[in-house]
């Protein structure tokens, strides 16, 4: 671009930041004032045609009549060896368009992107001003990270309509059925193009994403876009309704103005649910209490325990009691080292160690006698009863053996063999 390093004697041109299909953008620096800008100049070419050249003053016009936090300030606007040039703020290179390719965005920066973007339109609208190309690629991010609107060059305004004659302006995947059929351009189509955006937020695609078109344009015309709970079905009902509503084919059926769709898609009101506080539970008394017993009916607690009174932690040394045997009794009637034997945590440690001890050994007595007698406390043995056996049979050789070893050893027998000699001998001798 045959334009010198200096514009407008102040404005010093520096890379290029983007590209479009009239002018480019560079990036600049005020000289008198110190600051970072941003210039778009004109191309050549298009700067021969007069009409490009009200369509771009226009636009310097439309944004320059316009003061809102979300709306890119233009500065300045010139011309310099014939070509036409605006001096806006700068900005980060990062867009909405530039987010989408990362994926979906989450809900509440979608909600917070339309919102702010509605706010824009809504003072756009007001001063008879329509954008005609809301889209991603037209939505700059602040280093704050808000949003702001840019590129009014086909801007609608209420004293002229900058349109090439016989040409629908815009970008076709944001224009609504109703500006594809040729009707002028109304509130409503801004309003179709948010959604549009929306929708490609939520779901990381365009709502038609055919590559002729010719069957792009037909598509808007007579097909409604996939549901957004199909493609999205965590999304929230209420931003998905507002969404549709938006795009609707009918312009009947889409909202009023940008205030009212700001309404419906920053609305982040829910039903209170009501749940019932439960009861807090009662938490058992691990702790003795006082008029405790010790055993099985230990149980039996008629409310817990001040701190002072708890026994001591067998770890920690606690201090001793000012009153040791109301908790435990009747103080004059215990004996001195019963009733302070719970003041020393290392004897009454000893005291439930023998304890312990003594109830093992008495058990492991009981389990002997019980379990294990011993030799002399058993029972006495029955003895067998002699085997009859009928006339004529005959004996085994095992139970015959065991008789005759039996007679053999009551004739050894000490006292008998003697007793029954003397008595046949003095029989024989009579």
């Amino acid at each position: 671009m045959s334009v010198s390093e200096l514009v407008g004697g102040r404005y010093e041109l520096r890379g290029v930041l983007g590209r479009g299909g009239m002018a480019e953008v560079r990036d600049g620096w005020d000289t008198r004032l110190g600051r970072a800008v941003a210039i778009k100049l004109l191309h050549p070419a298009f700067g021969a045609h007069a009409e490009n050249r009200r369509r771009f003053e226009a636009e310097a016009r439309a944004a320059a009549a316009l003061n809102h936090p979300n709306i890119v300030a233009v500065h300045d606007t010139g011309e310099e060896h014939g070509v036409p040039y605006i001096v806006m703020e700068r900005l980060p290179r990062r867009t909405v368009a530039d987010e989408i390719a990362y994926g979906p965005l989450p809900q509440p920066a979608v909600r917070a992107i339309l919102g702010e973007l509605l706010d824009a339109l809504a003072v756009a609208h007001d001063a008879g001003i329509l954008h005609r190309d809301i889209k991603p690629a037209n939505i700059l991010y602040t280093t704050s990270g808000a949003v702001k609107v840019t590129d009014f060059g086909i801007a609608k305004t209420r004293d002229a309509d900058h349109t090439l004659t016989g040409q629908i302006v815009g970008t076709l995947a944001y224009l609504s059925p109703d500006r594809l059929a040729g009707t002028p351009a109304a509130v409503t189509d801004d309003l179709y193009a948010v959604g549009v955006l929306g929708y490609e937020a939520l779901t990381g695609r365009k709502p038609y994403a055919q590559d002729n078109p010719v069957a792009m344009a037909r598509a808007i015309s007579e097909t409604p876009p996939p549901p957004l709970a199909t493609l999205r079905p965590d999304l929230d009902p209420t931003l998905a309704a507002a969404i549709e509503r938006a795009m609707a084919r009918e312009p009947q059926r889409r909202f009023p103005d940008a205030r009212a769709m700001r309404a419906a898609v920053t609305d982040t009101a829910r039903e209170q649910v009501t749940v019932p506080l439960r009861a807090p539970t009662r938490a058992l008394n691990p702790c003795p209490t006082r008029g405790h017993r010790r055993g099985p009916h230990a149980h039996r607690s008629t409310g817990p325990v001040p701190p002072s009174r708890r026994p001591p932690s067998r770890h920690v040394a606690t201090h001793p009691d000012p009153d040791p045997g109301r908790a435990r009794g009747t103080r004059r009637h215990r004996p001195h080292h019963v009733r302070d034997r719970h003041l020393d945590p290392t004897r009454r440690l000893d005291d439930t160690r023998r304890h312990h001890r003594n109830a093992r050994s008495l058990a492991r007595e009981r389990s002997t006698h019980q379990h294990a007698p011993t030799h002399e406390s058993r029972r006495p043995r029955r003895p067998r009863r002699a085997r009859r056996t009928a006339p004529g049979h005959r004996e085994p050789a095992r139970s015959a053996r065991r008789r005759r070893q039996q007679r053999q050893r009551q004739r050894q027998r000490p006292g008998q063999g003697q007793g029954q000699g003397q008595g046949q001998g003095q029989g024989q001798g009579r």
